[in-house]
């Protein structure tokens, strides 16, 4: 049996940040094997593009996560590869066990697995919230199998025009955890990039600005995201 083929794909926007942190790891842990979408970026981030991706592009942004995502998706099987794994640029996993997604995929029959993720509200903090958890993410998933994605922003993968998770298609994947790391950027990013989401989602325009926003003590409300923030201990 031929090995297959996975790439990672990761669309961004002025991600310089995140990227530079975690890409290149990333990227020598996929052994190269990357396809990035820049989206009208000011910052880096289509340097960095080029410099760890294996293919990599510029578009218009189309103000809609899902055709974005669907844009990868077509990108990566226009590369030739069997299989996408997608994470945001602002997310992360630990990079030793990325060659474990070609022994699942071997030994099993699914054509979509499922993972955990944690979300951090600064690198020590974790988003408390037992209800959250495990947040399970659909982002391995084979090509050419007519999965796509739905929805403007909270984008949901589908098949057939049906929801996977929904459908229960698939499979957990429960020891590869995805670290998501939304406010890497500050506070008011965060805030910014959520009512940008909304007004995506009601057909208004663009947010550029906190001008507008009604929230002032941007940090405050930050952490009170989660009911429960939970402090991370870490051991050598």
């Amino acid at each position: 049996m031929e090995p297959v083929s996975i790439c990672l794909g990761i669309i961004a926007t002025n991600e310089e940040l995140p990227l530079t942190k975690f890409l290149p790891d990333l990227s020598a842990a996929f052994k190269g094997e990357v396809v990035g979408i820049d989206y009208e970026s000011t910052d880096k981030t289509p340097e960095l593009f080029k410099k760890y991706c294996k293919y990599s592009i510029t578009e218009p942004w189309p103000r809609d996560f899902s055709k974005a995502k669907n844009q990868l998706i077509d990108m990566a099987e226009r590369a030739g590869y069997d299989w996408l794994f997608i994470l945001d640029a602002d997310e992360n996993m630990d990079t030793k066990k990325i060659p474990l997604l070609e022994k699942y995929i071997e030994r099993n029959r699914y054509e979509n697995y499922y993972f955990p993720r944690i979300g951090f509200l600064t690198e020590e903090i974790i988003e408390g919230s037992i209800d959250g958890f495990p947040d399970l993410q659909a982002r391995l998933f084979k090509l050419n199998c007519g999965f796509m994605f739905k929805e403007i922003t909270h984008n949901q993968l589908c098949r057939n025009g049906k929801n996977i998770f929904e459908e229960g298609e698939g499979c957990v994947i429960p020891d590869i955890f995805i670290y998501h790391y939304g406010g890497l950027k500050g506070p008011e990013s965060v805030l910014l990039k959520i009512l940008e989401r909304e007004a995506m989602a009601k057909g208004l325009p663009p947010v550029k600005d906190l001008s507008n926003s009604t929230i002032k003590d941007v940090k405050s409300w930050y952490m009170n995201l989660a009911a429960k923030p939970l402090k991370l201990i870490c051991e050598d």
